[in-house]
């Protein structure tokens, strides 16, 4: 810092400095369910099916101001997506109420429609 000062660089360093921290960042965050070794292991297909499912419950869960996991579990999209379980066997939060539940249930059913190997 001293050599900075020394040789007038101090106004060109905090100008530089500002710009770096003030610069928008450009990178979008990855969910860290999406980062777990389980997630990584499932095959391509599974993959697929387990963002969509994600997605769909993520945008209902803002739309309802309510955490997402509140809405269906991280748990049960790996168990549906793995074939544990079929999208009849899904538990759905109780902060629902049951227009809610039936919506986001049409949504999963239509994403199945999609990738059809779930039955």
């Amino acid at each position: 810092m001293g050599q900075i000062f020394e040789n007038g660089l101090m106004d060109s360093y905090i100008i530089k400095n500002l710009e770096a921290q003030t610069r928008p960042i450009s990178k979008k965050s990855i969910p860290g369910v999406l980062k777990k070794d389980r997630f990584k292991r499932m095959p391509r297909e599974s993959q697929k099916r387990f963002r969509k499912f994600y997605e769909l419950r993520d945008g209902y869960a803002k739309k309802l101001d309510i955490p997402a996991n509140d809405v269906v579990s991280n748990e049960q999209l790996f168990q549906l997506c793995q074939e544990e379980i079929s999208h009849r066997q899904l538990r759905f939060s109780n902060q629902l109420d049951l227009l809610d539940k039936d919506t986001l249930y049409r949504g999963i059913k239509d994403a199945m429609i999609i990738s059809p190997k779930i039955s």
